[in-house]
């Protein structure tokens, strides 16, 4: 964020529970802005498991960070976000792959893109846009636990 000095605050809040989502906001609406022009909502968790084995409390896990945060977080920003403000949320080219044991975060991902479009058409008017970004795969935290150097090449080089 930038404020009329081209001074900038970036704020982290955790999209999972209302109330830090709130009043993370309302922090920096409060601080020296006057508004909000961008919301960008790019947390996620990526735990992998093959469907069959049935892991309920991984599932619940990552809809609960992934679908649940990401709607915490474009309901407040919807409120918040200024006229000619921007919402980006992050999706994954996972998502048209259907990977073997991505299936809780690709389910994830998929109702994060569905989300993205239905606030986008309740927005219509406001002069807000919404966007999902898919980004394919970064070298992170999030990708890069569990696979070996054969499979992270696989994934790299897998035609998109």
């Amino acid at each position: 964020m930038r404020n009329s000095n081209n001074n900038s605050r970036r704020l982290w809040c955790n999209g999972t529970f209302y109330l830090s989502t709130d009043g993370c906001i309302n922090q920096s609406i409060s601080y020296i802005f006057g508004g909000i022009n961008v919301v960008v909502n790019c947390a996620g968790i990526m735990p992998l498991s093959p469907i069959a084995e049935g892991d309920l409390e991984l599932f619940d896990k990552v809809i609960t960070t992934n679908i649940h945060g990401t709607f915490v977080v474009l309901g407040q920003a919807a409120q918040t976000v200024s006229s000619g403000g921007r919402i980006i949320v992050f999706s994954s080219s996972v998502l048209a792959m259907a990977f073997p044991t991505y299936g809780p975060y690709i389910a994830s991902k998929a109702g994060v893109e569905g989300l993205v479009r239905v606030l986008a058409n309740e927005l219509r008017g406001r002069n807000i846009t919404v966007n999902a970004v898919a980004p394919g795969p970064v070298a992170t935290e999030l990708f890069l636990p569990g696979k070996s150097e054969a499979q992270i090449d696989s994934y790299v080089n897998f035609p998109h």
